[in-house]
């Protein structure tokens, strides 16, 4: 069942108001309400259109459907005929503010700034006179189209988005006021009205200049505010969804929860997290942000700066004295009420994370957002007995030796487990006292930006963590490269860390590197073969093969190859690919179309090496919404042996390879044979055995008969090239920090 089928949609019984009804967002919005069985008071200057938007609305559960003729533009005309209603109100939606030519395609800068003063005035008329009413009910949803922010490709969105500002301002200051009465109020940024016009100004201007149209719309989508180009209708779906019951308490500022179903339909702007506030980058640029499900992008990143990321280093040196002196109680507090918040919202957090990366929303349900729950909860409490301070008494001397905090650190996260690994490194990091510049990954960056919201409502000081968005080789680089940061905590690729390595290593600054991974699973004919089986399933497949702990090589005694072969690859083809929304689906698409197209090529060469495909090898074309999703199937090769390139490259995939072997030796020789060492599995009854053979691999992280488990004091951490440096427990924490000794005689 998808997710929309298990929310209650229905607006049956519920009366709702739409200003500036009679085209474009403002029609479609009616007559979505109507549709899902609202009763609709139209409110439009003219009303000969009125009334025929009025004719046209559904009206298939028999509802009472009026108009209300008022002027935007006559603040007393409006409230006069908004006051003479004598039924409450239980839906707002306030469209009005656009000109009487309708879309701002071509406005000016003064039409801009009136259209907006318009639609904030008529916010707190609307407000005043229905407010009280709600708040009679117990149930209100508010929400402002703020839809002047349309294509357009003339320097107005100075103006426009100053005053964007201000209708957010008010917006979020109602949010805070209402929202114990069970009033939401939301803001949605549409990239445009009216599909009809646009078409049309944009054959002129194609016909003018003599391009095409798709140059034409590219430079159009280029200049939104919101960088998309959508339609009315999936506009007015979101906004049907902030109407309903289902959508709880969605005030966007206050902390609740947020608009996650609703932002499926509307194109989002991500911005930076400096200083407590959520800003734009200082050049203005920004990035797409796609749904791997779908193929289509769906929020725009900021290509941040140096500047910056400057300014984050800045507020964050302005905010340690303060934040490192603040008493381990306090702190530990903070942290315990940062858990508490991602608890309250952890399935609207687990669909941002299911929509970012393609993971199934069971998946990010049950794994992703509680461990990140756990991580800030773990340290919360760990940091409690670690010593900060210890005496050492000798017959000459006494040495008392301090723990602090290193100041500004920079931490930079994956785009495979994004809040997972992202809470992974800061969580320890304020723990001990620190200030963090944080960058998640460019491809999946929204629960980083969401978190925001969460550490506001927490009571995190300002300047304590600042999350900066934007690509490794640029923003990236400008906070690895800052000389007032004092260390790196980097996950993420091999060659991505090597060229960290080499730039931190002249500034002597502290390093801590999490990268690759080309695991071995080793099976043993003496293993529990049950569990082994379902859990290698699960180890080689989990997160679409995408995490850098999954077995990619399995290597399977000769004696009961055959038979594993089989099973395993009956449990494969019996994974539910499908979309990331619904609850029956295992197995979701892959994190981008690059990262796909490198897959595909992988699998390629492995049948070039002579490789033979037990089971999937394509890209996979879902129906419906998931048509142009980036789907692999999951993939078992085998005939190939363990010195070949799809043996040795990490592939980072779902993508396995079967290796056969004969005696422990030679397992372990093949389980050494690359130039990664970062996890193994080892699945054997035999305890002795089971010893000798974590003795003898390379790995930082060994599991025997389990995969994935986790006691959170441990050393977490590679060899070889995967890795420099530990995680977890007291690793991380002395990482995060710097000793001193003062020695006494």
């Amino acid at each position: 069942m998808g997710l929309g089928n298990r929310l209650n949609l229905s607006l049956s019984g519920k009366r709702a108001i739409v200003c500036g009804s009679t085209n474009g967002i403002g029609k479609a919005t009616a007559d979505k309400l109507a549709e899902r069985g609202a009763e609709i008071i139209l409110v439009a200057r003219d009303p000969k259109k009125l009334e025929k938007t009025l004719h046209e609305l559904p009206d298939e559960n028999n509802q009472t459907h009026i108009t209300v003729c008022a002027d935007f533009n006559s603040p007393d005309e409006l409230k006069n005929r908004i006051s003479r209603l004598s039924d409450p109100v239980h839906i707002l939606v306030n469209n009005s503010g656009g000109p009487p030519g309708g879309a701002l395609i071509e406005a000016k800068e003064e039409e801009f700034r009136l259209a907006f003063e318009r639609h904030l005035i008529c916010n707190q008329i609307l407000a005043q006179e229905i407010v009280p009413g709600m708040k009679e009910l117990g149930f209100g949803r508010i929400i402002n189209i703020i839809s002047t922010s349309v294509i357009q490709v003339i320097p107005g969105l100075g103006v426009s988005n100053t005053i964007r500002g201000a209708v957010a301002n008010w917006a979020r200051t109602l949010a805070l006021e209402l929202g114990s009465f069970g009033i939401t109020v939301n803001n949605v940024l549409p990239g445009y009205t009216d599909t009809s016009r646009l078409q049309s100004l944009g054959e002129t201007r194609a016909n003018e200049q003599g391009i095409s149209l798709d140059d034409i719309r590219s430079e159009w989508t280029k200049s939104v505010p919101l960088g998309r180009i959508g339609t009315p209708e999936e506009i007015a779906s979101a906004i049907a969804f902030l109407a309903s019951d289902a959508a709880g308490y969605i005030n966007e500022w206050s902390g609740h929860t947020s608009r996650w179903w609703a932002s499926r339909c509307i194109m989002e702007k991500i911005t930076n997290f400096i200083n407590g506030q959520y800003i734009e980058p200082s050049n203005g640029k920004y990035l797409d942000v796609f749904e791997p499900a779908t193929g289509k992008v769906y929020a725009q990143v900021p290509a941040s700066g140096l500047a910056d990321v400057n300014r984050a280093v800045e507020v964050a040196q302005a905010a340690f004295d303060s934040w490192s002196n603040t008493s381990l109680v306090n702190r530990t507090a903070i942290l315990n009420r940062i858990a508490e918040r991602l608890q309250e919202r952890l399935d609207e957090m687990a669909d941002y994370e299911s929509r970012d990366t393609g993971k199934p929303i069971s998946l990010a349900r049950s794994v992703d957002i509680p461990r990140a729950i756990t991580n800030f909860r773990f340290f919360a409490g760990y940091v409690k007995s670690f010593e900060l301070e210890t005496i050492l008494e000798g017959d000459n001397s006494s040495n008392r030796v301090n723990r602090s905090p290193l100041g500004v650190v920079g931490c930079i996260s994956p785009w495979n487990l994004p809040l997972y690994l992202f809470t992974w490194k800061i969580a320890p990091a304020l723990a001990v006292g620190n200030c963090v510049i944080a960058k998640p990954s460019e491809i999946t960056p929204y629960t980083a930006f969401k978190f925001g919201e969460i550490c506001q409502d927490a009571g995190l000081p300002p300047g304590v963590l600042n999350i900066i968005h934007g690509r490794g080789d640029s923003t990236g680089d400008a906070l690895v490269t800052h000389h007032q940061v004092k260390a790196i905590s980097f996950t993420g690729g091999t060659a991505t860390g090597k060229t960290i390595a080499g730039k931190v290593g002249r500034m002597f600054k502290k390093l801590s590197l999490e990268m690759g991974g080309k695991n071995p699973a080793i099976i043993f004919s003496d293993c529990n073969y049950g569990k082994m089986l379902e859990t290698v399933v699960r180890s080689s497949f989990s997160n679409q093969g995408q995490i850098c702990l999954c077995s990619s090589r399995i290597l399977v005694q000769s004696n009961i190859m055959e038979r594993f072969k089989a099973d395993f690859t009956q449990k494969v083809n019996d994974l539910q690919v499908g979309d990331p929304i619904e609850e029956t689906t295992h197995f979701g698409a892959v994190a981008s179309k690059v990262q796909r197209d490198k897959i595909l090529d992988y699998i390629q060469l492995a049948e070039d090496e002579g490789g033979k495909v037990l089971c999937g090898g394509l890209s996979l074309h879902l129906e419906g919404r998931c048509a142009n999703g980036w789907f692999i199937e999951p993939t078992i090769v085998e005939g190939l042996g363990p010195m070949c390139r799809t043996n040795q490259e990490e592939i980072f995939g779902p993508v396995v390879t079967l290796i056969p072997f004969e005696e422990e030796s030679e397992a372990v020789e093949i389980a050494n044979s690359t130039e990664y060492g970062l996890s193994a599995t080892i699945w054997t009854e035999d305890p002795e055995k089971a010893n000798r053979v974590a003795d003898a691999v390379d790995s930082g992280v060994i599991w025997v008969n389990c995969w994935m488990v986790r006691d959170l004091r441990t050393p977490f951490g590679g060899m070889k090239k995967s890795g420099f440096g530990r995680e977890g427990g007291d690793d991380v924490l002395r990482f995060f920090t710097e000793s001193k000794n003062i020695c006494t005689g």
